[in-house]
C-alpha cells in the first residue's frame, strides 16, 4: 500500500482565461449591433444593444467570480516516494477527490523537476461527481540518476456559464528516486541469476578450506600435516583434521568519485532527445550494486566505500535487503566532484576500518601517469593484508598504436598515437600492480558488470581470498 501525499492549499492567486466559446458569442453579439447602429442609429437600438451588451459582461464579471473557487475542494494526492530506474518507464498512480460541487471536467497536469519526463502528462477527467474518487496513471522515465521532486499540479475546468478556463497551480512535493537501471540490453543480470554465463551455484569449490571443521580417523591417503598428534596419542590411533570451504567473506566495493570519474563516456555517439551522457561514476555505481546482489546470492558480505580526495561514505560488509538498500540509497545521490583523488587518505582508512582480510575491488581510472604512480606507492599499505583488484573502463582510443594494419591519414596516425601512449601508460601500471600482488584489468563499458562478477567468482572459485 503506497503512502500518498495530500496537495496543499492552491497557489496565491487563480488564473481565468477567455475560452473560444466567449470569443464567439461576443463577436455573435457586439458585431452585429455595432453595424445596426452605424446603419440607424435610432435611440431604441442605442438602449438594447447597450442593456444586450451590458447584460452579457455582467453575466461573465459574474460567472468569473463565481467559479474561481470552483477548485478549492478539488484535492490531488501522490506517493511520497516514487522509486525509477533510469531510462526505465514505470506507472504511477494519482489520486484525485472531489468533495466540491459537480465538475464538467478536469484536467490535471504534473510540473517535474530536469531530467522526468512523462508522454502522458496532460490528462483529462470527464463529469466529476460530488464526493467521487479518481485514479489517473502516470507513465514517468528518468534520464538523470539521484533525487528529483514533482513540485507542482496544475489544474483546469470550466466556469459554470462555459466562458472562461478556471486554472490553479497546487503545490503537491514528492520525492522521484532515480536508481541505477541494472536491466542492460545484453541481458547480463539474466545470465548472472539463472545460473547460466557465470553459473553462480554451478562451479564447486576446490581445495580443502582453512576453518577446522572436525576430528575423524586416519583415512590412506590424508595428509600427514592434517594428523592431529595429541589425539592421535590420546587415543592410540590416528587422528586426522577436517577443514571447511569458507563460504562467507566479506566483499568491498571502492568507487572513485573524483574527477576521473567525472568523463562522459558516450560524448562522441548521437544521443536521442531522452537520453543523456552516461559518466563512469554512473557505470560504477550500477556495477556496484550489481556486486551487492550477487554476493548476496552466494553468500558473502558485502559493504561499500566511496572517496575523492577524501572518504566521503563507508558502509561495513554486511547482509540483508535493509543493508542493501541504505547502500543504494547512498549511491544514486553520488555525483563525481572535479578534485583529484587522494590514495593516502583512502588507504589509511582501509588499513584502520576493515580489520580481516577482504576482497577490496577499487573501480577507478589510472590512466593518469601521476596519479597511478601515487596509487602504486600508497596501495602498500594494504595490499598484504587483503585481495586487491583493480577495474576501470578502458579510455577511449586506448590500443597498441599498430594494433590495426589500417592507418587512413595523418590525424589518425597522431590520434592513434595518443592511444597507445594511454595504452602504454595502463600496460605499465598493470606489471607493476602485478609485481604487488594486485590484478589491474580494463574492461569495456558495455560489459563491465559481467566482467567484475566474473572476477570475483574466479577469486571464489580458486580460494584464493
Amino acid at each position: 500500500m503506497k503512502s500518498y501525499k495530500m496537495s496543499q492549499s492552491p497557489d496565491n492567486t487563480v488564473t481565468v482565461v477567455p475560452t473560444d466559446r466567449l470569443i464567439f458569442w461576443s463577436s455573435a453579439i457586439f458585431l452585429p449591433l455595432s453595424l445596426l447602429a452605424a446603419i440607424d442609429p435610432v435611440f431604441i437600438f442605442w438602449v438594447i444593444g447597450a442593456g444586450i451588451g451590458i447584460g452579457f459582461c455582467l453575466f461573465n464579471i459574474i460567472d468569473v467570480f463565481v467559479s474561481r473557487s470552483k477548485l478549492k475542494m478539488i484535492h490531488v494526492a501522490l506517493p511520497e516516494v516514487i522509486r525509477l530506474s533510469k531510462n526505465k518507464p514505470r506507472t504511477y498512480k494519482m489520486l484525485i477527490t472531489n468533495e466540491g460541487r459537480p465538475l464538467p471536467f478536469l484536467k490535471v497536469n504534473l510540473y517535474f523537476s530536469e531530467g522526468i519526463s512523462s508522454p502522458d502528462n496532460d490528462q483529462m477527467i470527464k463529469e466529476l461527481k460530488e464526493g467521487s474518487r479518481y485514479f489517473l496513471n502516470f507513465v514517468l522515465k528518468a534520464r538523470v540518476l539521484g533525487e528529483h521532486e514533482i513540485k507542482y499540479c496544475y489544474l483546469e475546468t470550466v466556469s459554470a456559464g462555459g466562458f472562461w478556463s478556471v486554472r490553479c497551480r497546487r503545490k503537491i512535493s514528492s520525492q522521484i528516486r532515480v536508481y541505477p537501471n541494472l536491466m542492460s540490453p545484453q541481458g547480463e543480470l539474466a545470465g548472472l541469476f539463472l545460473n547460466r554465463s557465470l553459473g553462480i551455484h554451478a562451479r564447486s569449490l576446490v581445495g580443502r578450506g582453512k576453518e577446522f571443521e572436525q576430528l575423524r580417523d586416519y583415512i590412506p591417503g590424508d595428509n600427514y600435516e592434517d594428523i592431529h598428534w595429541r589425539a592421535t596419542a590420546k587415543r592410540n590411533h590416528p587422528v586426522t583434521k577436517t577443514y571447511q570451504l569458507e563460504r562467507t567473506q566479506s566483499i568491498y566495493l571502492v568507487l572513485d568519485a573524483s574527477r576521473l570519474s567525472a568523463r562522459r563516456l558516450n560524448e562522441s555517439e548521437v544521443l536521442h532527445a531522452d537520453e543523456r551522457s552516461v559518466t563512469i561514476l554512473e557505470k560504477y555505481v550500477s556495477a556496484a550494486l550489481m556486486m551487492g546482489m550477487v554476493a548476496a546470492r552466494v553468500g558473502d558480505l558485502f559493504g561499500v566505500l566511496t572517496f575523492s580526495d577524501r572518504v566521503l561514505n563507508f558502509f561495513k560488509a554486511n547482509s540483508g535487503q535493509a543493508h542493501f538498500n541504505a547502500v543504494r540509497d547512498s549511491l544514486f545521490t553520488l555525483k563525481p566532484q572535479v578534485v583529484s583523488p587522494d590514495f593516502s587518505e583512502l588507504f589509511a582508512f582501509i588499513g584502520t576500518n576493515i580489520r580481516h582480510r577482504a576482497l577490496l575491488i577499487f573501480l577507478t581510472n589510472l590512466d593518469d601517469p601521476v596519479l597511478s604512480e601515487d596509487f602504486i606507492q600508497k596501495v602498500s599499505i594494504i595490499n598484504k593484508k587483503h585481495l586487491c583488484l583493480v577495474s576501470a573502463i578502458t579510455p577511449r582510443g586506448c590500443a597498441e598504436l599498430f594494433s590495426t594494419q589500417v592507418m587512413g591519414s595523418t590525424d589518425d596516425l597522431y590520434e592513434r598515437l595518443a592511444g597507445h601512449m594511454v595504452w602504454d601508460t595502463a600496460y605499465k601500471t598493470k606489471k607493476i600492480l602485478k609485481s604487488k600482488n594486485v590484478d589491474y584489468s580494463l574492461f569495456d563499458k558495455e560489459h563491465l558488470m559481467k566482467d567484475i562478477v566474473t572476477r570475483y567468482m574466479d577469486v571464489k572459485q580458486r580460494q584464493i581470498l
